[in-house]
């Protein structure tokens, strides 16, 4: 995969080979670029209740939905998503993605395993 461009299916390949797995959560992440602003992260999100209502204490988060759709909660708003959708969560705002799918995720600043920032909420 280039280092610097990626297509949908590049990033759909690179989710389901999952480095980083959650299996009571049938997802798998996997980092595309780790810079040192930011962390690029493709994600196979497979089950359709998502991840758990959260916050990010030191990130803000974009989303850009590439395959699959769903229910998406950003803060006090909730809508229907389908692949090409944007989300932006801030840094302290509640947001999940209800859906089975796969999405890249962007965190800033650069994300560091050794110190997760994620807070459940729900």
């Amino acid at each position: 995969m280039p280092e610097n461009f990626w297509s949908p299916e590049d990033v759909t390949k690179k989710a389901s080979s999952g480095e980083i797995r959650q299996p009571e959560r049938n997802q798998k992440w996997s980092v595309l670029s780790r810079g040192e602003h930011c962390t690029i992260f493709a994600a196979d999100v497979g089950a359709e209740e998502g991840y758990p209502l959260h916050v990010h204490k030191h990130h803000d988060e974009v989303m850009i939905i590439l395959k699959g759709e769903g229910e998406a909660v950003v803060g006090n708003k909730s809508r229907m998503v389908k692949p090409g959708d944007i989300l932006f969560a801030p840094r302290g705002t509640a947001h999940t993605i209800r859906f089975a799918g796969v999405l890249l995720a962007i965190d800033s600043p650069a994300f560091d395993t050794g110190k997760p920032d994620r807070a459940i909420v729900e």
